[in-house]
């Protein structure tokens, strides 16, 4: 992962989504700890998660049921190398490549995170009620 690549507002999505796996007692960072670490930063993407109804709130109700990794062992680090989240950061950085973008922002890894059904941050939305594919779409509408 070249995090120099990625703008202010994705690294800081990115330790959020890390502080919410550790505070869950997740021992691998998946999709759906980086929605709340979106939901965390001022944004974009941060906006258009709530206006189609998801907030901090819901996603709380529905993360620990869709997250289907190994728990997190007493002194242990988050793992971050995991196939979901390996996925997702390829996924980001090649969304911000074919828009012509430097950097990986926050919206790259909306759109990465939300990519495919199987991964957590899908399985949380559906649970809130928010349709991915609306989402993603709005994510594609609405440049920064």
């Amino acid at each position: 992962m070249d995090r120099l690549r990625w703008s202010t507002a994705a690294s800081r999505a990115v330790e959020l989504a890390l502080a919410e796996a550790r505070r869950r007692g997740h021992g691998r960072l998946e999709s759906a700890h980086l929605l709340a670490g979106l939901l965390a930063v001022p944004g974009s993407p941060q906006a258009l998660l709530a206006e189609q109804g998801l907030g901090a709130s819901a996603l709380a109700a529905h993360l620990d049921a869709a997250y289907e990794g190994p728990p997190l062992l007493a002194g242990a680090a988050v793992e971050q190398h995991g196939p979901e989240w390996r996925e997702v950061v390829a996924l980001a950085q090649e969304i911000a490549d074919a828009e012509g973008s430097f950097e990986v922002e926050p919206r790259h890894l909306l759109l990465a995170a939300t990519e495919d059904r199987r991964w957590s941050a899908w399985r949380v939305l559906e649970a809130a009620g928010v349709a991915p594919a609306a989402l993603r779409e709005a994510v594609q509408a609405r440049r920064d």
